[in-house]
């Protein structure tokens, strides 16, 4: 069966941000493209555009996760998602919450104690009886109720550069 085409999207922003901030240098000319994308759909009102529009604001918050400015980000992008109707946003935290690392204690005392940063999988032995199974666990695709993806849907996700999407969507850029 198909996934949902926005849940698509939440997992394209979630890898593609995660793989652009790990890059160090590339960060800060990759937010400058995610920002001609935005500044590109924001006058448009159809629906197509709003939705790329809110995959864009929800890319730049996974870029910028760690970042203070990521709490404005994240407010933007709950607006642009109810004005919709839509539940990208709320399927965006829900990825946010699953693969952040931070152990929160409950109690009296509250917060976290430790944070290790973000998972994104986790490779593990299981046994059935005497078989032993190498599972994956994608902590994403876990968190909006994915269990597998198909070949394409994978490629989307996981190959599909952000120079590839702007050219896709018209998006005038430089490098």
């Amino acid at each position: 069966m198909a996934t949902h085409p926005h849940k698509l999207l939440v997992l394209k922003a979630f890898y593609l941000g995660q793989g652009i901030a790990k890059k160090g240098t590339y960060v800060a000319p990759a937010v400058a493209m995610v920002d001609a994308a935005i500044a590109f759909l924001e006058p448009k009102q159809d629906e197509t555009s709003r939705v790329r529009l809110l995959f864009y604001v929800l890319l730049k918050a996974e870029i910028l996760r760690s970042n203070p400015s990521v709490a404005d980000l994240r407010n933007r992008a709950r607006n642009i998602s109810r004005t919709m109707g839509s539940e990208m946003f709320d399927e965006y935290m829900a990825v946010e919450e699953e693969t952040q690392t931070r152990v929160r204690v409950g109690g009296i005392q509250k917060g976290v104690i430790a944070d290790q940063g973000i998972r994104t999988t986790e490779t593990f032995l299981a046994k059935y009886g005497s078989f032993v199974k190498t599972e994956v666990v994608d902590y994403a695709c876990k968190a909006l109720g994915i269990r597998s993806l198909s070949e394409k849907e994978f490629h989307f996700v996981h190959k599909t550069s952000l120079k590839e999407l702007l050219e896709k969507h018209g998006v005038p850029f430089s490098i």
